[in-house]
């Protein structure tokens, strides 16, 4: 149990939060194979707001990985705040690819 969000200890900060989390399109070629499942990236929230270095965990074919990479580029998001200042962090992001 530790402080909450308005009463927070000097020293302790805050994650970064996503604000916008674009849609990660279908290619024509999944779609005419029906791949569906789930493409997870490693990506870093930089301190100055912007994504950084998005490295693949699992992927899915037929260019669905690069559709969700380029998507995780485009992530709108607060940084984490450490002291005060902006961090950077680095956090899983997931896409889910259903034909349903």
């Amino acid at each position: 149990k530790g402080p909450g969000r308005g009463g927070q200890s000097p020293g302790v900060g805050t994650g970064a939060v996503i604000k916008v989390k674009p849609k990660a399109e279908y290619t024509k070629a999944a779609l005419r194979r029906q791949v569906q499942g789930t493409v997870t990236l490693r990506v870093v929230l930089h301190s100055s707001g912007r994504v950084r270095d998005v490295c693949v965990v699992d992927g899915l074919p037929y260019g669905l990985t690069k559709r969700a990479v380029e998507a995780a580029y485009r992530i709108e998001f607060e940084p984490a705040v450490k002291e005060g200042r902006p961090i950077s962090v680095t956090t899983l992001v997931q896409y889910e690819f259903n034909t349903y």
